[in-house]
């Protein structure tokens, strides 16, 4: 089937022998409660979970001092919060 500029020129086409094929159109049905963005395209909302951090501890000797690092990193491995604190060794 072709496109046609009329109607009539639609219902007066028989090239299959048999009539026009009849094809009906109607609007879409309404949803049952309101929603004032129904024709447009919508946007889903994931729930968003607490990202988890994990905290690691190292401590480390050297000259006489001890170095204590506090580092935080995310679930992806990005380093987050990193602290060193450093103090005399005791003797």
């Amino acid at each position: 089937m072709t496109g046609c500029d009329a109607l009539d020129e639609l219902l007066s086409d028989s090239d299959s022998g048999r009539g026009p094929e009849v094809v009906y159109v109607r609007e879409p049905s309404a949803p049952v409660y309101f929603d004032p963005y129904y024709n447009q395209p919508k946007v889903i909302v994931v729930q968003q979970r607490p990202e988890a951090y994990y905290e690691s501890t190292k401590t480390k000797s050297k000259d006489g001092r001890i170095y204590k690092t506090t580092t935080v990193k995310n679930e992806w491995g990005d380093t987050v919060y990193k602290h060193t604190s450093s103090k005399k060794k005791k003797k």
